[in-house]
């Protein structure tokens, strides 16, 4: 079963989602339907939910602003609004598709169906405690605390790992969609596993030390966040 969270602030709006994913996607839960950037917030980091249908208006702000605040973002994200000039700003944020109002069945469809793969493919990896790493001449199998960290490389990404580093010919956002919560973007161009972090330093730009002895930077927009998980994690 695939939890789902619907941010949308217009009750008619929300009705019609639940009705729609009801109908078509029976392995789909709608878990909770909320109105403000202060209420998603609360029930994503709550739920920690699979699956995000996300308005851009809303009480207290804007979707994107829910996507500022929250800690946790193992989830795909399916914009679905009346606005089209934000779109270039959704697939910033990885979003798996942006739909506009007034809904077309067939587009939700297919966008609920591209979110669903991907979902389907983190579990698979969750399930194997590998990571598939397409590489430019093979394919492997790592283990997630075998990397240190990851790096875009235009449209390539490089793994620092134990064994070495490894380019792959997916790009970061689908790693960062596979990785799961032990890792974290800490910057445009850098995704970190978090029990390969020494010291957070925040200096004009702020700067991750690794275990390997590596430095790497991380926006200061993403220290805060990065701070809270760090403490959860040596909680855990």
């Amino acid at each position: 079963m695939i939890i789902a969270l619907i941010i949308e602030d217009e009750i008619n709006s929300q009705n019609y989602l639940k009705q729609l994913v009801e109908e078509k996607f029976p392995n789909i839960r709608i878990l909770e339907c909320v109105k403000s950037v202060e209420s998603a917030v609360l029930s994503i980091e709550t739920h920690k939910p699979d699956l995000l249908f996300l308005d851009v208006e809303i009480i207290g702000g804007t979707g994107f602003d829910v996507l500022e605040q929250v800690t946790y973002r193992n989830f795909e994200l399916v914009f679905i609004t009346a606005y089209n000039h934000f779109s270039l700003q959704a697939l910033k944020k990885e979003a798996v598709d942006y739909i506009l109002k007034p809904i077309d069945d067939e587009e939700f469809v297919n966008g609920v169906n591209k979110a669903i793969n991907r979902i389907s493919n983190k579990k698979e990896i969750e399930k194997s405690e590998k990571v598939k790493i397409v590489s430019l001449n093979r394919t492997l199998l790592i283990k997630p605390d075998e990397i240190f960290y990851l790096q875009a490389d235009g449209v390539y990404t490089t793994l620092f790992t134990s064994k070495g580093t490894i380019t792959s010919t997916k790009n970061l956002g689908e790693y960062e969609t596979a990785l799961g919560n032990h890792f974290f973007r800490c910057h445009h161009s850098f995704i970190v596993r978090l029990k390969s972090i020494v010291k957070v330093e925040k200096n004009r730009s702020g700067e991750i030390t690794l275990v390997n002895g590596d430095k790497i930077p991380v926006s200061q927009r993403k220290i805060s966040a990065l701070n809270k998980l760090m403490k959860h994690t040596n909680r855990g």
